[in-house]
């Protein structure tokens, strides 16, 4: 029906505050993307005129709140407008993953001061290494560059550069989403580190979530492995990941070295390579 969704907002906007029978009423709306439109409303229509812990409180009585219908409007207008004073909130409660959806929307408007914050979050308190885990990565997805990734990394500690579980991921957070021009700098950056940190660092971008590694790419990141073992390796599983056609074997000639062009030859002969 044209016009319902305007109907269902200025509707739930007007319902009366924080009484019982209200937030039963949200919850048994159905289908559920009418259910969020309507708590996103009826909450965010307090912004600025109830404390933010107050509506807080309220939007996590929407059903299924882990998709944040009932505080999304309210973490958006806290990022942006007053971050200090809302993570301290969010900070004093521990033990939430909504930490976390809050350094995401951080990073669109100030992500300048992710790091800066991120330090304020106790360490030790409950949920506080779950949440700071996943909001380094938050922090590497929102800006994809060399800079936020060196800042990032740091924030792991003296040690973090050779963490096969962080520093891979936030590598590969960073590099998928980095343009091309950044993504050189990425990897002058990797290839400045220790061989350790270095090698780990590259599984990251190799990783995919959503593109394939072209093969002119895969050629660069694997010509800063340290080693020829690390460079077969990598190699072989780029391969057996690719859709490619066996007849065209040009990409070969892009490979760094001789010794690789030469494995890739001998893994082709064996039938190591995904196809079409």
């Amino acid at each position: 029906m044209p016009g319902l969704d305007e109907i269902i907002r200025d509707t739930a906007a007007r319902l009366p505050w924080n009484q019982d029978e209200i937030t039963s009423l949200l919850n048994r709306i159905g289908p559920p993307e009418w259910r969020d439109l309507a708590w996103a409303a009826y909450t965010s229509a307090r912004i600025g005129t109830l404390p933010d812990e107050e509506i807080f409180e309220i939007g996590l009585k929407a059903r299924e709140h882990v998709a944040f219908s009932g505080i999304r409007g309210l973490l958006t207008d806290a990022a942006e407008k007053r971050p200090d004073q809302f993570l301290e909130i969010l900070n004093r409660r521990g033990g939430t993953s909504i930490r976390e959806e809050f350094f995401d929307i951080l990073m669109r408007y100030h992500p300048e001061r992710a790091a800066e914050l991120f330090k304020t979050i106790p360490k030790g308190s409950p949920g506080s290494n779950y949440d700071r885990r996943y909001i380094l990565q938050a922090r590497a997805r929102g800006l994809p560059n060399t800079e936020n990734l060196a800042l990032t990394l740091q924030d792991l500690g003296p040690r973090g550069i050779y963490s096969w579980d962080y520093a891979t991921t936030l590598v590969g957070h960073v590099y998928e989403r980095a343009t091309p021009e950044e993504r050189a700098k990425v990897l002058d950056f990797i290839a400045a580190q220790a061989p350790l940190a270095r090698n780990r660092m590259l599984t990251g971008a190799m990783s995919r979530d959503e593109n394939p590694l072209e093969p002119q790419e895969f050629a660069r990141i694997v010509s800063v492995y340290t080693t020829p073992l690390l460079q077969e390796e990598a190699l072989r599983t780029w391969m057996e990941s690719q859709e490619l056609d066996p007849k065209d074997q040009s990409w070969i000639e892009a490979l760094p070295n001789q010794r690789l062009r030469e494995h890739a030859k001998l893994l082709l002969k064996d039938g190591v390579l995904g196809t079409e």
